[in-house]
């Protein structure tokens, strides 16, 4: 199941002029305060008097024209200047991606977002480098010419077929600049075209040249690359476009499993067998398109599953994930210094949050948090720009953006207690609730949100360790993790030995194993073979097996490129962090082969040939063995046996594991900076790193640590 707490606010313009000719950091055209009026119109510049393309295309330096000093502003555009490693093999080799942000699905399709502490420190408007982006395949890759000539085709359930160029939108219709907050996870009511985000044109991950935007409802409705709307007399409108809609459409089968709220007591395999849970059978024929799915509807013709308006939530990011705070253990009871908790929270639909409430003892009692509302400030100027259009929101008192919220508590309760929780509530009455709502798709969860504080006595100090509940991506930490390891049921988590009410007697319930392999399968082959294989016909290991991914190529939610791109690979680290219990059966259908391992690893004949010569007494060496699980271990007795012998003067041995039983007591983790800070040696000109491992490990996590802790991995680094 996926818990999802991250939203992302953007600043989304949907007005399109000459983003050149306005001088950057002039001052705006004209502003009034609402009490005077709306401002004078301004006078909008020719739609393609000059450039339009994004500036990771065009000029990286460049930044929206600047918000009157009464509005929130603009942050930094820090546009990356280069394509990252990671997409250097891909289809989207071209677009420039912040390589900071967290990949959640592998190399591709992109899908991403940035750290919580990156983009709460941004502030109320988020640059483009660090908005959340979901991709379902290879970004379009649109031409300032492409561009120039797009078209939006509005057909279907309409008295005439019309066609809208870029120049027409910005020609017919008001251009206006929204404050909106975009939530990953819409019944479209009201929706508008943008070409525009924070004063500049659309990134590629975002859309460009033109995207739809529904604010107050969930992001996987507002369409990225907009082509068409088609128009039916049925419940739900669907707007297509190609290059990242969240959206699941296949007019092949008529299926449409995606973006659904569906009953609790639905089990994985009831919904994948029963096609009701997903869509009416009944095909809706638009006029010039192809037949498109109704959603199933409830006798009053009402979507029954389908997913709208967001939800309300909020979120602690102050403080942080792994984040220490010290206090002394003999003024524990009097210190009153303050700590300020810091967060977000957001609503949908308009909706305005109207209460924040902290609590201290797990729930029992909760206490008001101070909210700010930067949105507010947009209804207390009007302003009128040449870029931006009119932004003007003076007369509306529907909420969409998100709001921050703090709350000053003393050392001395920190101290006392086991877990940090926060829950808002807007202006219908919703509220978040105390436990987790399970369904088989794991979207729209807002329960509570709650920060574990492990405290560590250190002498005559305690340390206050904070533990969020889980990590982005396929990183390892957060106490759901933990807790899910010692057995607990992490649904209804139990913080600390304090907590009210007994902790409960939870049997330890292990895992069922899904078999990856294939009765019958014997043929062995040799890495060679593996490396040499046509990527067309793509094989890849996933646990020293060998799987053909030719006949999946076109069935591939993620596209036939997420195979390809692994091909000749280790393919178990990406696997294994994005794929569900179904994905792993279907992958058994491909095994062709089995891998041939070699006795003895590359690194293995480096230390041998090193120890083994009686000549050389001063060869030190540093080893880091990273596995999954302690019979992962290849080799262990033999580098157990040289390190008795020759450590730990002139060998360091040192083993980590991301997935470790209960019973190991080594090291937990991934190889990472820190990991390679704490055990390996510094840079060094007598030196040289030896890495031998999966290609994902050493792209993005050997390297990147290697280059943070100084070592030169252009000179100084062999990959066998």
């Amino acid at each position: 199941m996926t818990v999802e707490y991250l939203a992302s606010p953007i600043s989304v313009q949907t007005s399109f002029t000459d983003f050149f000719d306005s001088p950057y950091g002039s001052t705006p055209t004209t502003w009034t305060s609402p009490s005077s009026g709306s401002p004078e119109p301004c006078e909008l510049e020719d739609l393609f008097s000059a450039t339009f393309l994004p500036a990771s295309l065009d000029d990286p330096t460049r930044d929206g024209p600047r918000l009157p000093q009464e509005l929130p502003q603009l942050p930094p555009n820090s546009t990356p200047l280069h394509v990252a490693e990671a997409d250097r093999e891909t289809p989207d080799n071209w677009v420039k991606r912040n390589p900071e942000l967290v990949r959640l699905t592998g190399k591709h399709p992109f899908n991403s977002e940035a750290r919580l502490s990156s983009l709460f420190e941004a502030g109320f408007l988020t640059p483009a480098h660090l908005h959340f982006v979901r991709n379902h395949g290879a970004v379009p890759r649109v031409t300032e010419d492409m561009a120039r000539a797009w078209t939006i085709r509005v057909h279907g359930l309409v008295q005439r077929e019309v066609t809208f160029t870029l120049r027409d939108l910005s020609e017919q219709f008001p251009i206006v600049t929204l404050p909106i907050t975009l939530m990953v996870h819409v019944l479209v009511l009201r929706h508008t075209a943008a070409w525009a985000m924070n004063g500049l044109p659309l990134e590629p991950d975002h859309g460009f040249p033109v995207r739809l935007v529904v604010p107050g409802q969930i992001g996987g409705r507002s369409v990225k690359v907009f082509l068409s709307a088609p128009i039916m007399k049925v419940t739900i409108i669907y707007i297509i476009g190609f290059g990242g809609s969240s959206v699941e459409r296949d007019c092949t089968n008529g299926s449409l499993k995606d973006n659904k709220l569906l009953p609790t007591q639905v089990e994985p395999d009831q919904a994948r067998a029963e096609k009701h849970w997903w869509y009416d059978p009944r095909l809706v024929n638009i006029p010039g398109d192809s037949l498109i799915e109704s959603e199933m509807t409830d006798d009053n013709g009402n979507c029954r599953y389908i997913i709208t308006e967001l939800n309300v939530n909020s979120a602690i990011a102050k403080p942080d994930h792994d984040e220490k705070l010290v206090v002394s253990k003999h003024s524990q009871d009097s210190d009153t210094t303050l700590y300020s908790m810091r967060g977000y929270a957001y609503s949908g639909g308009g909706r305005r949050v109207t209460r924040v409430e902290v609590s201290l003892d797990n729930g029992v009692s909760w206490m008001l948090a101070d909210i700010d509302y930067p949105e507010d400030r947009f209804r207390e100027v009007c302003h009128a720009d040449p870029v931006y259009g009119t932004l003007d929101l003076s007369e509306r008192d529907t909420s969409f953006c998100w709001c921050f919220w703090t709350f000053d508590v003393a050392h001395s309760a920190l101290a006392k207690c086991n877990a940090l929780m926060v829950r808002a509530s807007d202006e219908g009455s919703g509220m978040q609730p105390r436990d987790m709502y399970w369904h088989v798709l794991g979207m729209m969860n807002n329960w509570w949100f709650r920060v574990a504080v492990n405290k560590i006595e250190d002498g005559d100090k305690i340390v206050l360790h904070f533990e969020h509940p889980t990590l982005a991506g396929t990183a390892s930490g957060g106490w759901m993790e933990r807790l899910k390891a010692s057995g607990q049921d992490i649904t209804k988590p139990v913080f600390g030995d304090s907590d009210p009410g007994e902790k409960p007697d939870i049997p330890e319930v292990k895992a069922e194993e899904i078999p990856l392999t294939k009765p019958g399968v014997t043929r062995k082959i040799t890495l060679e073979e593996l490396k040499s294989q046509d990527r067309e016909q793509p094989w890849f290991v996933v646990n020293g097996e060998v799987y053909d991914g030719t006949p999946f190529l076109k069935e591939h939610p993620g596209g036939g490129d997420s195979i390809i791109l692994v091909a000749g690979e280790d393919a178990s680290e990406d696997f294994f962090a994005i794929h569900s219990a179904e994905g792993k059966a279907k992958l058994a259908q491909w095994l062709e082969l089995t891998i041939q391992k070699k006795g003895i690893t590359p690194i293995l004949q480096v230390l041998r040939s090193i120890f083994l010569d009686e000549m050389d007494t001063e060869t030190k060496v540093w080893v880091i063995s990273a596995n999954k699980a302690e019979e992962d271990i290849l080799c262990r007795d033999e580098l157990d046996a040289l390190f008795a012998r020759h450590g730990p003067h002139r060998l360091k041995l040192h083993y980590v594991l991301s997935n470790a039983s209960t019973t190991w007591t080594g090291n937990r983790g991934r190889v990472d900076e820190e990991l390679l800070k704490m055990h390996m040696p510094k840079p060094s000109e007598q030196g040289i790193i030896l890495v031998c491992g999966p290609d994902p490990m050493i792209t993005y996590a050997v390297k990147p640590g290697l280059q943070a802790v100084g070592w030169d991995i252009e000179n100084f680094l062999v990959v066998f």
